[in-house]
């Protein structure tokens, strides 16, 4: 009988659990792409992609990796855990054009995803058979069909929720040093792409099916589980220090620092991750199974349990969920809790597989071939439902490809082909049924039709302006990140970590009116015709781009169109003020009414900058008009230098964003930064010739860098003591009395 340690079952093993993801990639999302048919997956172009390429500019320039300058006024790059720098897999980005790169990052997390679940149904002691089943029914889920269409920072986390339960297994098979260390890798590598929601999922699940075993007494010495586990969870904390370190300090000042409200978790219901119909027969035949009680009822529960959570307020479920640590945290759109829901569902279809199959030196019972008949049949007829269309001509291929999988794999020595079937079926039932997700990709010069108006504007700023894209969300390729792409300096930005601080100030600029939700910042980013311009024209934007004509109505006076073309228009802010400006004097309010002052026309932001406190110098300036000037000497990102000239001591106000990790100079001397204006900077400086040098320190990220190298040096030498330990073991068993 062949094992699966041989080469021959390595390959196949690859062949099997790649053929599905490569079927979708290439039979859908790349003719579809081609065609520019369905919704471009707004947040790949509008957020993950972007953040790619100024992550390679940031690289060649030498600047802007730690501190982006192109978005809200400026903010952090690096601490922004969702930009999944440090993820593996988004190598691909760095190396092959976007379209390569994309596809080829689809295929190798859905790999790792089905792969995932293939272990740890073997590790269950499931069939071979049965292990492939499990593991495709994963890869073609909804839910993984659907996050491998939105982003690789939503598929990535994932792919690794089944490598963690393979690893949680072994833990409670063997309590071990390793198998704890091994969860830590997995559960850090799963918080790189920065999605934390699906982190959190795992974490949960982790900690039910510790809960399941031993209610169950299926650990003999649950004490043996504590140091396995503590290793686990606090050792992938440990690991990826370096990224959540600093994003730490982020989510401090992140408008998502807080719990959501009613109105921002969009109660609804995803039913975009309905699994096929061959997949759902098969996970409701494992009930009636005998040889894997525990694990179908653990599975079930959890599934059941998750499903009633997706469906929001509607149950006391969900407000006990949200009452727990963090609970109220992550639960935007509680539809996403369905994502558990299907993978408990494929390791439900490898159950029922395994229970159809026959044991070794035994037949199929007749009883389970007719249902393995009517489940192949079921999924047969479903692909002749009138309202899913014809099946495209490129699926003829795929159903090809994967009949040709499982006839190779079933020729492994030992199974049955009925199990094999089954497996092509669930696959070609899966991708069928998937096979258009609201989400998709878009092929070609994705955002060049923007590049003349960028180029434009490009020649015409200076480090005194900045640019205000009016766009809203869908708008594609005109996105906010655009500065980012283009090297344009910008006042706003679709990034759900913004501080909170500059949303608000963002909000009240756009709408005229206080935050009301996060709702306001995200799904409303447009200027209103109530916006409040002195907010406008106190950041600096200079240079409105409007993808309507018809928003230049809402603009008011004071305009001047500069640039068209076919997609976008420039106008001219003639009140704008500089980004750096010397100020006389300082006038003390308490921060709930600094941006209703600050948007009042009589106010006049080159007279006074408004604190919510004094300087430590107790120094308040003269007031007066102006008295002078600041020029820049360099602007590059993570270091700002003013040359300063006033007639009298007074302030600097810079509007960049108020940030900690930022210091400040006055002619070599460490200064005081205030945050002036609501959420930007000023600094005292006397009178005559100065220079003033902001620089953006790196300290929390050393600190965090040095925490995970720390952290990999112990583990990797527990790893290695824990192995001489067992050594030595195996050589006195041996060296022991016959």
């Amino acid at each position: 009988m062949a094992t699966w340690n041989d080469h021959r079952a390595r390959v196949i093993l690859a062949v099997v659990l790649a053929a599905s993801p490569a079927c979708f990639v290439f039979g859908f999302l790349r003719p579809r792409a081609l065609a520019g048919t369905y919704t471009p997956s707004y947040d790949f172009y509008a957020y993950f992609y972007p953040n790619v390429l100024h992550t390679i500019r940031s690289l060649q320039e030498g600047f802007g990796l730690f501190w982006n300058p192109y978005q809200n006024c400026g903010q952090p790059f690096f601490a922004y855990s969702l930009t999944g720098l440090l993820y593996p897999p988004n190598l691909v980005f760095f190396v092959l054009d976007r379209e390569a790169a994309v596809m080829a990052s689809m295929v190798l997390n859905l790999t790792l995803g089905g792969l995932g679940v293939w272990l740890l149904l073997r590790e269950l002691k499931l069939g071979v058979a049965a292990a492939f089943a499990g593991a495709i029914a994963f890869e073609v889920s909804g839910t993984a069909l659907m996050l491998g269409g939105w982003s690789p920072m939503h598929i990535g986390p994932y792919v690794w929720m089944p490598w963690a339960m393979f690893c949680l297994e072994r833990i409670l098979r063997e309590p071990s040093h390793r198998h704890g260390i091994a969860l830590a890798a997995t559960l850090a590598v799963q918080l790189l792409p920065g999605f934390p929601i699906i982190s959190l999922f795992t974490v949960q699940l982790v900690g039910l099916r510790v809960l399941w075993a031993l209610a169950a007494r299926e650990v003999e010495r649950p004490t043996r589980l504590v140091v396995p586990l503590a290793l686990g969870l606090l050792g992938a904390a440990l690991l990826v220090a370096v990224q959540y370190v600093p994003s730490m300090q982020v989510a401090m000042e992140s408008v998502r620092s807080a719990g959501l409200d009613s109105v921002e978790i969009l109660h609804s219901v995803a039913w975009l991750d309905r699994p096929g119909l061959a997949t759902a027969a098969l996970a409701a035949a494992a009930l009636f199974g005998r040889r894997h009680r525990r694990v179908v009822w653990f599975y079930l529960a959890l599934g059941s349990i998750f499903a009633i959570l997706s469906l929001g307020d509607r149950t006391p479920l969900f407000e006990i969920y949200t009452s727990l640590p963090l609970g109220d945290l992550f639960v935007r759109r509680p539809g996403r809790f369905l994502w558990v829901t299907s993978f408990a569902l494929s390791v439900l279809v490898a159950v029922a597989v395994d229970e159809f199959s026959p044991s070794e030196g035994s037949e199929l019972p007749r009883r389970r071939t007719l249902l393995v008949a009517a489940m192949v049949g079921g999924a047969i007829a479903m692909s002749a439902i009138p309202v899913l269309g014809p099946v495209p001509l490129e699926w003829i291929g795929a159903a090809l490809a994967l009949a040709l999988a499982a006839f190779a794999a079933s020729r492994l020595p030992g199974h049955a082909l009925a199990p094999w079937v089954m497996v092509a079926v669930l696959a070609a039932s899966g991708l069928y049924v998937h096979r258009a997700p609201y989400l998709n990709l878009r092929a070609g010069s994705f955002y060049n039709i923007d590049q003349p108006t960028f180029s434009f504007l490009g020649d015409r700023i200076t480090p005194q302006a900045r640019v205000l894209i009016n766009t809203a969300p869908g708008d594609v390729p005109l996105v906010k990140k655009s500065a980012s792409i283009f090297r344009v300096p910008a006042i706003g930005d679709y990034e759900p970590q913004t501080s909170r601080r500059f949303a608000e100030y963002t909000v009240r600029m756009n709408h005229g009116r206080p935050m009301l939700s996060l709702n306001d910042l995200l799904y409303y980013p447009t200027l209103r015709a109530a916006y409040a311009r002195p907010l406008a024209n106190l950041a600096a934007a200079r240079y409105f781009v409007a993808a309507n004509p018809e928003m230049r109505k809402s603009f008011g006076p004071g305009f001047k169109e500069i640039h068209n073309s076919d997609e976008v228009t420039v106008y001219e802010n003639l009140k704008a003020m500089p980004r750096a400006m010397f100020v006389p004097a300082l006038r003390v309010l308490p921060r709930a009414q600094l941006l209703e002052q600050l948007s009042e026309v009589r106010h006049r932001p080159g007279r006074v900058a408004l604190v919510e406190q004094a300087p430590a110098s107790g120094f308040l300036g003269t007031p007066g008009i102006g008295g002078g000037s600041v020029e820049f000497a360099e602007d590059r990102g993570e270091r700002v230098v003013l040359k300063v000239t006033a007639k009298k001591p007074g302030f600097v106000t810079l509007t960049d964003q108020y940030f900690p990790g930022w210091v400040v100079k006055v002619n070599g001397k460490p200064a005081e930064i205030l945050r002036a204006n609501y959420a930007f900077r000023a600094v005292e400086v006397p009178a005559g010739e100065s220079e003033v040098v902001f620089e953006y320190e790196l300290t929390i990220i050393y600190l965090g860098g040095a925490i995970s190298l720390f952290t990999l040096g112990s583990l990797c030498w527990l790893w290695r003591r824990e192995s001489q330990l067992a050594s030595q073991v195996i050589k006195l068993g041996n060296s022991g009395p016959s």
